[in-house]
Protein backbone atom coordinates (compact mmCIF):
# COMPACT_ATOMS: atom_id res chain seq x y z
CA UNK A 1 0.00 0.00 0.00
CA UNK A 2 1.30 3.62 -0.75
CA UNK A 3 1.52 5.70 2.13
CA UNK A 4 -1.27 7.90 0.87
CA UNK A 5 -2.88 4.56 0.56
CA UNK A 6 -2.17 4.14 4.22
CA UNK A 7 -3.42 8.25 4.52
CA UNK A 8 -6.64 6.73 3.02
CA UNK A 9 -7.04 3.82 4.73
CA UNK A 10 -6.91 5.95 8.27
CA UNK A 11 -9.46 8.77 6.85
CA UNK A 12 -11.55 5.72 6.06
CA UNK A 13 -11.84 4.44 9.48
CA UNK A 14 -12.13 7.86 11.14
CA UNK A 15 -15.77 8.04 9.26
CA UNK A 16 -14.24 10.00 6.06
CA UNK A 17 -14.59 7.82 3.34
CA UNK A 18 -15.22 10.10 0.24
CA UNK A 19 -12.08 11.86 1.59
CA UNK A 20 -9.60 8.92 1.48
CA UNK A 21 -11.29 8.01 -1.77
CA UNK A 22 -10.51 11.55 -3.46
CA UNK A 23 -6.41 10.79 -2.12
CA UNK A 24 -5.27 8.79 -4.76
CA UNK A 25 -7.33 9.96 -7.68
CA UNK A 26 -5.73 12.63 -10.21
CA UNK A 27 -5.76 15.85 -8.11
CA UNK A 28 -6.28 13.97 -5.04
CA UNK A 29 -2.46 14.70 -4.35
CA UNK A 30 -2.88 18.34 -4.14
CA UNK A 31 -5.51 17.58 -1.52
CA UNK A 32 -3.69 15.31 0.29
CA UNK A 33 -0.71 18.39 0.86
CA UNK A 34 -3.88 21.04 1.79
CA UNK A 35 -4.71 17.88 4.54
CA UNK A 36 -1.18 17.38 5.56
CA UNK A 37 -0.87 21.16 5.78
CA UNK A 38 -4.25 21.59 7.74
CA UNK A 39 -2.98 18.52 10.31
CA UNK A 40 0.52 18.92 10.49
CA UNK A 41 1.38 22.92 9.36
CA UNK A 42 3.80 21.44 6.38
CA UNK A 43 1.83 20.75 3.61
CA UNK A 44 5.47 18.82 2.35
CA UNK A 45 5.15 16.45 5.14
CA UNK A 46 5.14 13.04 4.68
CA UNK A 47 2.16 10.74 4.35
CA UNK A 48 2.96 8.87 7.59
CA UNK A 49 3.08 11.93 9.42
CA UNK A 50 -0.52 13.13 8.16
CA UNK A 51 -1.26 9.52 9.96
CA UNK A 52 0.35 9.77 12.97
CA UNK A 53 -1.41 13.22 13.45
CA UNK A 54 -4.94 11.43 12.98
CA UNK A 55 -4.21 8.95 15.98
CA UNK A 56 -5.36 11.62 18.59
CA UNK A 57 -9.14 12.62 18.73
CA UNK A 58 -7.67 16.09 18.10
CA UNK A 59 -6.04 15.17 14.79
CA UNK A 60 -9.16 13.29 13.98
CA UNK A 61 -11.56 16.41 14.68
CA UNK A 62 -8.65 18.84 12.26
CA UNK A 63 -9.76 15.97 9.70
CA UNK A 64 -12.86 16.41 9.94
CA UNK A 65 -13.12 19.67 10.40
CA UNK A 66 -11.09 19.67 6.89
CA UNK A 67 -13.78 17.46 4.67
CA UNK A 68 -15.91 19.90 6.19
CA UNK A 69 -14.02 23.02 4.74
CA UNK A 70 -13.22 21.41 1.36
CA UNK A 71 -16.36 18.72 0.92
CA UNK A 72 -17.03 20.82 -2.35
CA UNK A 73 -13.64 19.85 -4.09
CA UNK A 74 -13.70 16.38 -2.28
CA UNK A 75 -16.93 15.38 -4.00
CA UNK A 76 -16.17 17.03 -7.20
CA UNK A 77 -12.70 15.02 -7.26
CA UNK A 78 -14.61 11.81 -6.59
CA UNK A 79 -17.13 12.90 -9.18
CA UNK A 80 -14.51 13.72 -12.23
CA UNK A 81 -12.93 10.01 -11.39
CA UNK A 82 -15.87 8.45 -11.70
CA UNK A 83 -17.12 9.83 -15.07
CA UNK A 84 -14.24 9.32 -16.20
CA UNK A 85 -14.39 5.71 -15.45
CA UNK A 86 -17.92 5.22 -16.89
CA UNK A 87 -16.54 7.07 -20.15
CA UNK A 88 -13.78 4.41 -20.18
CA UNK A 89 -16.33 1.41 -20.10
CA UNK A 90 -18.81 3.32 -22.82
CA UNK A 91 -15.87 3.83 -25.22
CA UNK A 92 -15.18 -0.26 -24.45
CA UNK A 93 -18.79 -0.96 -24.83
CA UNK A 94 -18.94 1.63 -28.35
CA UNK A 95 -15.73 -0.76 -29.68
CA UNK A 96 -17.29 -3.72 -29.01
CA UNK A 97 -20.63 -3.18 -30.49
CA UNK A 98 -18.67 -2.14 -33.50
CA UNK A 99 -16.82 -5.28 -33.85
CA UNK A 100 -16.39 -7.19 -36.71
CA UNK A 101 -16.82 -10.45 -35.11
CA UNK A 102 -19.89 -11.49 -33.66
CA UNK A 103 -18.40 -12.94 -30.09
CA UNK A 104 -17.20 -9.14 -29.08
CA UNK A 105 -20.72 -8.24 -29.54
CA UNK A 106 -22.99 -10.87 -28.44
CA UNK A 107 -21.10 -12.15 -25.12
CA UNK A 108 -22.94 -9.54 -22.69
CA UNK A 109 -26.21 -10.65 -24.06
CA UNK A 110 -25.02 -14.17 -23.86
CA UNK A 111 -24.21 -13.80 -20.14
CA UNK A 112 -27.67 -12.57 -19.72
CA UNK A 113 -28.93 -15.31 -21.53
CA UNK A 114 -27.10 -17.72 -19.19
CA UNK A 115 -28.03 -16.21 -15.98
CA UNK A 116 -31.69 -16.29 -17.23
CA UNK A 117 -31.62 -19.88 -17.85
CA UNK A 118 -29.43 -20.38 -14.42
CA UNK A 119 -32.26 -18.83 -12.26
CA UNK A 120 -35.59 -20.30 -14.32
CA UNK A 121 -33.63 -24.04 -13.67
CA UNK A 122 -32.00 -23.46 -10.25
CA UNK A 123 -34.97 -21.80 -8.87
CA UNK A 124 -37.83 -23.31 -11.08
CA UNK A 125 -37.33 -26.36 -12.18
CA UNK A 126 -34.80 -28.03 -9.73
CA UNK A 127 -37.70 -27.62 -6.93
CA UNK A 128 -40.19 -29.42 -9.56
CA UNK A 129 -38.01 -32.88 -9.97
CA UNK A 130 -37.12 -32.31 -5.90
CA UNK A 131 -33.81 -31.49 -6.38
CA UNK A 132 -31.82 -30.00 -3.95
CA UNK A 133 -30.86 -26.02 -4.82
CA UNK A 134 -27.64 -25.58 -5.14
CA UNK A 135 -25.97 -22.76 -2.73
CA UNK A 136 -24.75 -19.94 -5.47
CA UNK A 137 -22.39 -18.00 -3.88
CA UNK A 138 -23.06 -14.02 -3.51
CA UNK A 139 -20.08 -12.96 -6.06
CA UNK A 140 -21.75 -14.69 -9.27
CA UNK A 141 -24.86 -12.75 -8.52
CA UNK A 142 -22.94 -9.64 -8.25
CA UNK A 143 -20.78 -10.22 -11.50
CA UNK A 144 -23.25 -11.49 -13.11
CA UNK A 145 -25.84 -8.23 -12.34
CA UNK A 146 -22.87 -5.87 -13.15
CA UNK A 147 -22.44 -7.69 -16.65
CA UNK A 148 -25.91 -7.13 -16.92
CA UNK A 149 -26.71 -3.73 -15.88
CA UNK A 150 -23.57 -2.23 -17.44
CA UNK A 151 -25.07 -4.19 -21.03
CA UNK A 152 -28.49 -2.74 -20.41
CA UNK A 153 -27.31 0.61 -19.81
CA UNK A 154 -25.21 0.38 -23.02
CA UNK A 155 -27.89 -1.03 -24.95
CA UNK A 156 -30.72 1.42 -23.98
CA UNK A 157 -27.70 4.21 -25.06
CA UNK A 158 -27.81 2.62 -28.36
CA UNK A 159 -31.31 1.96 -29.19
CA UNK A 160 -31.68 5.91 -28.51
CA UNK A 161 -28.82 5.91 -31.21
CA UNK A 162 -30.64 5.45 -34.65
CA UNK A 163 -26.83 5.43 -36.09
CA UNK A 164 -25.36 2.83 -33.83
CA UNK A 165 -24.22 -0.20 -35.93
CA UNK A 166 -25.08 -2.66 -32.92
CA UNK A 167 -28.94 -1.77 -33.58
CA UNK A 168 -28.92 -2.39 -36.80
CA UNK A 169 -27.50 -5.88 -35.88
CA UNK A 170 -30.75 -7.17 -35.30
Amino acid sequence: MSDWGAVASKLTSIGLPLLGAALPIPGGVALGSALAGWLTGDQDAHPIDVVDAMQSPEGQAKAHEFYLQNQTTILQINVAAETAQIESVNATMRVEANAANWPTWTWRPFIGFVFATMIFGDYFVLPLLHIPVPVIPQEVFVAIMAILGVASWGHSKALADPNNAAVTRG
